[in-house]
């Protein structure tokens, strides 16, 4: 029987026996044939009647299902896919597509768990608590799941998530990772946490609330100390060493004790007004016009003996300027003003034995060396000029003493760059020529000198832009060496003076070049010399000459065709007891003082000269009275002292710049030894002290009201001849020192300070040294410059007189290293000159009552640094010029120091106190100190400046 469906008769017919199917297979009883072999009765029973895939179910086997009429039993592994089954692969084996209990095809996301997954919720969404790959949420599985900042697919930290998935590795997320400092949730700077997650800390790069500069390293030098306090520069009140800053006062003005460029300033005491130099011959001078001044360097005195010393010529009287460093000694130096190169340079020279091949600059502060890769060789009495059309300097020829003896013939020029030798032609080898800049025709001039040999030359050399050309005109004078020459602005041309012949005959002659030919001049004046130097003073237009002879002498000057001797300077008498005061104007006012009999004169100190004063009213010769200047009324107030015969006066006198006027009234008893100064707090002099017969302990007040006596709860004892001055710029105090006490020199609390309404005694250091001792006949004076009470001189109980100097440092005293040291002096008479910034006293007497002979009048300024204030230059490199510059103040508005308390007490728009840029000319404004005011100064071809009218057409030499 042919396999087939299986009826239900049929069924019922095989119940009785076995059956032959149509292949021949006889089936057992029991079983019938089917397509499939000889099946059990008993399955197809089961399924007859049954639709395919119906439930069945046979004894022996249980629950099956209808295949082909056939029941089967249902079970995961037959390989059939039965009710309930997922899949049936034909086993119970995991992990191939079926599971083992044939619910499940292993495909993660079926919602059946399977062998090897952690999880299966049904679906392949990540991030539900069941991830698509089954497994269960983890760091590292790529998957950003409820928790996680971050999961890039591993725990590798450093690769902009976590190894934790916490953090995103980004600097402000708030999480600290393992390459940050801190991480404090944000990317300010400046709160603990920088904006790169490191701690705040000098050296990370950026500036914090308590860093000044950060530059990001910790190295000092570099514009940002390594402690991240200062930024390096000059003026910030810090000593950085590391730039070389020897101070730093937190300001960047001079005469200070600290320069603008921050290296310390030497307190000096130089002689003033009636200073003369040493005779000498083969100085070196150059006029520079920046600052108004000839400057003269070194030579030899009449012994032979080379000099250092640094001069300058005011027009009315030398100055001895005493810098930080010096050129070594040396004569016959080669000398030059260049305006391009910031100054007056000077190179090479002679010394006892051999030469000198160094360049130095002087910018009116003093000397710099300048350096040069080339350079020219060692040489003496080299010619020098400036060529301004070229902007260079330019030095020829030159000697070597030897052995062996030689003769230069080479040129060289400085520029800003250094030196560099010229290599087109020029003049013959000689020493001893003279050169000098033509400006009006934009050349060089050289005349004369020696040649080794052959003797002396009389040819005349031009330089121009092409090079070096021989102009010699017919007549011109004999010849020479160690003349001089200079180019006279006045007349527009060169002036030649004196020399030497082969015979060494000295010459007197002057003659003349307007740049085609020679003339004589018929002036007569300065004595045969050579060895002599000329430059030409541009503000007083006229021909300066200076040395030759072996005499002291006071400097020719020549203006037109006429010589002149300049006349020695005017200065008072040696003197004691005098008084003196500043005016208001940058002047001081001197007047009486004894010296033998009482004096009367009236003198006025003012740029550096003395010039007596001729009143219609004076008040009587006096000594040991006492002066003060009233801001107030712009006046000088003079009290008591004593004439010839008693009583002591006790009148009060009032300078006005021109004449006395006697204020009458009632006031102190009449003394001498008494102190007065201008009350920092109120507009009012306050007077201590005296001796009116008897010590005197009272305070007065002068006002626009008189005399006015006050009682303060405390005072000093009874006491004449002590100080009293202006303590210091940031307080309204003033400084009370020394002084005699009960006839004999104070012991003990000899510093006193007034407030304006009483005194208080300053206990004295018990460290040695830290406190002056106690003197009378001392000099006190305010520096408002500097800011604080100076105090030189007096003697002490047994009659010593002192030379120390000393300042008030707001709690104590301070001693100055003050060199050189002036002369011993008590009773000695002192201000302040605020146009050069220094203090000026007398000599005074070496013992009281006993004046010293000589020179009387000394400066002293707590610097060597100084300022041109012309308004076009900055000497001191502050970046300030004119009257724009607070170094200037003495110049421009003397009434106003440059320190805060006193500037807050001045009016800019005061024409009285004369501000640069108010409108107003005031007396002491000047082209040069405020142009703004007066005008542009006439321009004067050989200046160095190009202003005005001048062009390259007239004036090459300063418009190139």
């Amino acid at each position: 029987m042919a396999a087939g469906l299986i009826t239900t008769s049929l069924v019922a017919c095989l119940d009785a026996g076995g059956e032959v199917c149509d292949d021949g297979v006889v089936c057992p009883p029991g079983q019938a044939c089917t397509a499939e072999g000889c099946v059990a009765v008993d399955e197809l029973r089961a399924c007859a009647g049954q639709g395919e895939l119906a439930a069945c179910e046979v004894t022996g086997f249980g629950a099956g299902v209808c295949r082909g009429g056939r029941c089967i039993p249902s079970s995961c592994g037959n390989g059939e896919l039965d009710p309930g089954e997922v899949c049936d692969d034909g086993n119970t084996v995991d992990g191939d597509g079926c599971a083992r209990d044939c619910r499940s095809d292993e495909r993660c996301g079926n919602g059946v768990r399977d062998a090897g997954e952690a999880c299966d919720d049904g679906n392949t969404t990540g991030g539900d608590g069941c991830q698509a790959d089954c497994a269960l949420p983890r760091c590292g599985d790529g998957v950003l799941d409820a928790g996680e900042l971050c999961d890039d697919g591993n725990t590798t930290d450093g690769d902009g998530c976590a190894a934790s998935c916490d953090s995103d590795e980004a600097c402000g997320n708030g999480v600290l990772d393992p390459d940050e400092e801190c991480d404090d949730g944000n990317l300010v700077d400046s709160d603990g946490c920088q904006a790169t997650c490191v701690q705040q800390r000098c050296g990370d790069g950026v500036v914090d609330p308590e860093e000044v500069c950060d530059d990001g390293n910790l190295l000092s030098g570099d514009g940002c100390a390594a402690g991240c306090d200062s930024d390096e520069a000059c003026g910030n009140g810090l000593v950085d060493v590391a730039v070389g800053e020897q101070c730093d006062d937190g300001n960047t003005r001079i005469r200070d004790g600290c320069a603008a460029d921050c290296t310390a300033e030497i307190p000096r005491w130089t002689v003033v007004g009636v200073a003369t130099p040493a005779a000498r011959t083969r100085a070196s001078l150059a006029y520079d016009a920046a600052r108004g001044r000839v400057v003269m360097f070194g030579g030899t005195d009449v012994s032979g003996a080379l000099l250092d010393e640094t001069w300058e010529w005011t027009g009315a009287a030398w100055v001895q300027v005493l810098p930080r460093e010096s050129p070594p000694a040396r004569a016959d130096a080669a000398m030059a003003y260049a305006p391009t190169l910031g100054g007056v340079i000077l190179f090479g020279g002679g010394l006892a034995v051999g030469e000198l091949r160094d360049t130095w600059r002087w910018d009116g502060a003093g000397w710099y060396p300048v350096e040069s890769a080339a350079r020219p060789s060692v040489r003496r009495a080299a010619a020098m000029a400036f060529d301004g059309r070229r902007g260079v300097v330019e030095l020829c020829g030159g000697q070597v003493v030897g052995p062996p003896p030689q003769v230069r013939s080479d040129c060289w020029t400085l520029d800003g760059s250094g030196w560099t030798e010229v290599t087109t032609a020029t003049p013959s080898a000689r020493f001893g020529a003279a050169m000098a800049s033509d400006p009006v025709r934009g050349e060089l001039v050289l005349f004369g000198g020696r040649t080794q040999l052959a003797g002396l030359l009389a040819d005349t050399w031009r330089r121009g832009v092409d090079g070096w050309e021989d102009v010699s005109p017919g007549v011109a004078p004999s010849p020479r060496q160690a003349h001089a020459m200079a180019f006279d602005a006045a007349a527009g041309g060169i002036v030649l003076f004196g020399g030497m012949t082969f015979s060494n005959s000295l010459l007197a002659d002057t003659w003349r070049w307007d740049g085609a030919a020679w003339t004589a001049s018929t002036a007569n004046g300065p004595s045969a010399r050579s060895g002599h130097a000329m430059a030409f003073d541009i503000a007083r237009s006229q021909t300066v000459l200076v040395g030759g002879v072996p005499v002291a002498e006071r400097p020719w000057e020549l203006a037109g065709d006429l010589w002149s001797n300049a006349a020695a300077p005017a200065a008072p008498s040696i003197r004691e007891a005098a008084a003196m005061a500043d005016d208001g104007t940058g002047g001081l006012v001197l007047f009486g003082g004894w010296n033998v009999l009482p004096l009367g004169q009236t003198w006025r100190w003012f740029d550096g000269s003395w010039v007596g004063q001729a009143p219609t009213t004076s008040p009587p010769a006096v000594s040991g009275h006492v002066m003060a200047y009233a801001p107030w009324s712009g006046k000088v107030v003079l009290f008591g002292g004593a004439g010839l015969v008693p009583p002591k006066s006790a009148e009060t006198w009032e300078w006005d710049g021109a004449d006395w006027a006697q204020v009458l009234g009632a006031g102190p008893s009449g003394r001498t030894g008494a102190a007065m100064a201008a009350d920092p707090g109120a507009d009012r002099l306050i007077l201590f002290g005296g001796d009116d017969g008897t010590l005197r302990a009272d305070t007065w007040a002068y006002d626009a009201g008189g005399w006015t006596q006050l009682a303060p709860a405390t005072s000093p004892a009874p006491r004449a001849w002590h100080g009293l001055a202006r303590a210091s710029a940031d307080g309204i105090d003033l400084l009370l020192f020394g002084g005699t006490v009960s006839n004999s020199v104070e012991d003990a609390a000899s510093t006193w300070l007034f407030d304006g309404t009483t005194w208080s005694a300053v206990a004295p250091s018990a460290e040695p040294g830290a406190s002056p001792p106690t003197r009378a006949g001392l000099s006190l004076v305010y520096d408002p410059g500097l800011g604080a009470a100076v105090m030189t001189g007096g003697a002490l109980a047994d009659g010593q007189v002192l030379v120390d100097t000393w300042r008030w440092i707001g709690a104590g005293w301070e001693r100055l290293a003050a060199t050189p040291t002036p002369t011993p002096a008590t009773r000695a008479a002192a201000g302040y000159d605020a146009r050069a910034g220094r203090i000026v006293r007398a000599t005074g007497a070496a013992v009281p009552q006993a004046p010293a002979p000589g020179t009387t009048w000394f400066g002293f300024a707590p610097g060597t640094t100084a300022e041109s204030c012309a308004a076009a230059d900055d000497r001191d490199g502050d970046l300030r010029i004119g009257c724009d510059d607070d170094d200037c103040w003495g110049r421009c508005t003397p009434a106003c120091a440059p320190l805060a308390a006193e500037a807050a007490t001045c009016d800019p728009a005061d024409p009285a106190l004369g501000f640069c840029g108010d409108g107003v000319v005031a007396p002491l404004e000047d082209c040069h100190t405020c142009p703004d005011d007066v005008g542009p100064c006439t321009p004067v071809c050989g200046d160095g400046s190009c202003a005005g009218d001048e062009s390259v057409d007239t004036c090459p030499g300063d418009c190139p």
